[in-house]
C-alpha cells in the first residue's frame, strides 16, 4: 500500500515538471482569459487589503497629531495663581498687568488670590504647586511699595549714598516645578508669566521715573548735592529700569535631560521589548503542542512573562539610575518595582492580542499604542489638547509616564492613583488572557490530536 502511494506521488511530480517545462510564461498584462481573471482578483484583493489600512493610518495620524494641534488655543486651561502680598501702589501695577494680558498664548487661567488664602505666609504658597493645584504661582512680596518709595525718596533728598534695595530678596517670586512636564512649563507656562511681569515692571518704572523727574525739578533751586543725586541715580538704575525683578523657584528641575527620555520614550521601548519577548515565547513552545498538557504551557508562559518583565525592568532601572547618579536603595527599589508593574502590564497586553488576533495583532497593538501615546503627555499636558483627548487620564501609558516622573524628579503626581489604575488594568488583562489562552491552547491541542488520529488511521489502512 505504501509503495503504491509513493509511486503515484512520483509520477504526479514528474508529470508536473514536464508540464511546467512546456508552459509558456506570459506578462501580467496578457489578454489570456485566465490572466485577466487573475488580474481582476488581484486588484480586488489589493483594494480590500490596503484601503482599510490607509484609513487606519489616517485615523492614527489624526489621533497623534491632533493631540498637539494648536496648543496655544488652550492655554486658558493652565491654572496659575497670582497673589499680591504688597497691597499698595506696586501691587496695583502688578495685578493690572496680569488682568490685561492679550488673548492667545500670553494669557493663562490667572487665579487671583488673597494673602489670607495662604495664611498670610509666602512660604505656604509653594504647597499649591507641590499638590498640583496650579502649574505655577506668582507672588509680589510684602512691603515692596514701601521699600521702593524709601529708595526713591533717598535719591531725591540725596543726603547719603543709597544702595539697591532688593539685594537679598527680589520683589517677585515665581514658583513652579519643571519635572511635572518640562515642555509645557518652558514653552507655555513661563513665557506668559515673564511677559506679564515685564509689562508691570515697565509701567511701574515709567511712573517712578516721572515722579523722580517731577520732584527733582522742584528741588532745582535748593542746596541739594547734585553730585550725590547723580551717584544715587546710577546706583538705582536697575531699580528704575526694572522694579519687578523676579526670582524663579523651580521646585523639581527636570534634570538631567536624559530623565525626560526615560519617562517618555522609555515606556514605548518597554512595549517594543515585550512584543519581541512574547513573540519568541509563543514560537518556542510550538514543538511542545500536542505533546505536553496545556496547563504546563500556560504556567510556563505566565511565569516566564513575569520573570522576563522583572529582568527587563531591572536592567532599565539600573541604567537610568546609574545615569542619574542616584545611590538611594529605597528610590531604586521603588523605581524598579514600578517599572516591573508597567512591563508586566505591557507583556500581558501583548500576549492577549497575539493570542486572540494572530497575524493581525501587530495592527491592533500599533493602533492602541498610537491612541495611548496621543494622550500620554509626552510633550504637552492634556490641558493643552482638545477636550476629546482627556481620555488619556484613564490610559495605562499616562499613568506610567506621570508615575515615572514622580519617582525620578519628585514632581507632582497622584502616584497612588497611577499605581492603582495600572494594577486594575493588569488584573483585568490577566483574567482575560488566561481564559483566552486556555481556550486556544486546548483547541489547538484537540486539532493536533485529531490530525494524529487521522494519520494513524491512514497508516493502518
Amino acid at each position: 500500500m505504501l509503495k503504491r502511494q509513493q509511486l503515484t506521488r512520483t509520477r504526479a511530480h514528474i508529470s508536473t515538471l514536464n508540464s511546467t517545462a512546456n508552459f509558456d510564461f506570459v506578462h501580467v498584462w496578457s489578454s489570456r482569459k485566465d490572466i485577466k481573471k487573475l488580474r481582476v482578483a488581484f486588484a480586488y484583493q489589493w483594494l480590500i487589503g490596503y484601503v482599510p489600512l490607509w484609513l487606519l493610518i489616517f485615523v492614527m495620524c489624526a489621533f497623534y497629531l491632533g493631540a498637539g494641534h494648536n496648543p496655544s488655543r488652550y492655554t486658558g486651561n493652565i491654572d496659575v495663581d497670582v497673589v499680591d502680598f504688597d497691597g499698595q501702589q506696586a501691587g496695583s501695577f502688578f495685578l493690572d498687568a496680569f488682568r490685561t494680558t492679550p488673548p492667545g498664548n500670553l494669557t493663562l487661567h490667572w487665579r487671583y488670590k488673597y494673602p489670607d488664602d495662604y495664611g498670610n505666609s509666602v512660604r505656604q504658597t509653594q504647597q499649591a504647586v507641590e499638590d498640583g493645584q496650579v502649574w505655577a504661582i506668582v507672588v509680589l512680596l510684602p512691603n515692596t511699595t514701601s521699600i521702593i518709595n524709601k529708595s526713591v525718596l533717598a535719591l531725591i533728598n540725596s543726603t547719603t549714598l543709597v544702595t539697591y534695595p532688593f539685594v537679598n530678596t527680589l520683589p517677585v517670586l515665581v514658583t513652579y516645578e519643571e519635572g511635572r512636564n518640562s515642555f509645557t512649563q518652558n514653552s507655555f507656562v513661563l513665557p506668559p508669566i515673564r511677559a506679564a511681569i515685564a509689562v508691570a515692571s515697565n509701567r511701574y518704572a515709567n511712573t517712578l521715573r516721572a515722579s523722580i523727574i517731577s520732584n527733582l525739578s522742584l528741588t532745582s533751586n535748593s542746596n541739594t548735592n547734585r553730585t550725590l543725586q547723580l551717584q544715587n541715580t546710577l546706583r538705582l538704575q536697575s531699580l528704575l529700569a526694572n522694579p519687578f525683578v523676579a526670582e524663579y523657584n523651580n521646585l523639581h528641575p527636570a534634570l538631567p535631560f536624559m530623565g525626560q527620555f526615560a519617562t517618555t520614550i522609555g515606556y514605548i521601548y518597554f512595549f517594543l521589548v515585550t512584543t519581541i519577548m512574547v513573540g519568541s515565547v509563543i514560537g518556542g513552545l510550538k514543538p511542545f503542542m500536542g505533546k505536553i498538557h496545556y496547563i504546563d504551557i500556560i504556567l510556563y508562559r505566565a511565569f516566564n512573562g513575569i520573570f522576563q518583565s522583572l529582568m527587563v525592568s531591572l536592567i532599565y532601572s539600573l541604567v537610568v539610575l546609574w545615569l542619574f547618579h542616584i545611590t538611594s536603595g529605597r528610590q531604586f527599589m521603588r523605581y524598579w518595582m514600578f517599572n516591573w508593574l508597567c512591563t508586566t502590564l505591557l507583556t500581558v497586553m501583548v500576549a492577549f492580542f497575539l493570542t486572540n488576533f494572530g497575524v493581525f495583532s501587530n495592527l491592533f497593538l500599533v493602533a492602541i499604542v498610537i491612541i495611548m501615546v496621543s494622550a500620554a503627555t509626552i510633550q504637552i499636558s492634556l490641558e493643552l489638547s482638545p477636550r476629546f483627548f482627556r481620555y488619556g487620564y484613564a490610559t495605562p501609558l499616562y499613568q506610567a509616564m506621570n508615575g515615572g516622573r514622580h519617582l525620578l524628579f519628585n514632581s507632582h503626581s497622584r502616584f497612588g492613583i497611577n499605581v492603582g489604575v495600572l494594577v486594575i488594568y493588569l488584573g483585568v488583562l490577566i483574567i482575560l488572557t488566561m481564559l483566552t489562552v486556555i481556550f486556544w491552547v486546548k483547541r489547538q491541542q484537540r486539532n493536533i490530536q485529531k490530525e494524529k488520529n487521522t494519520n494513524n488511521t491512514m497508516h493502518k489502512k
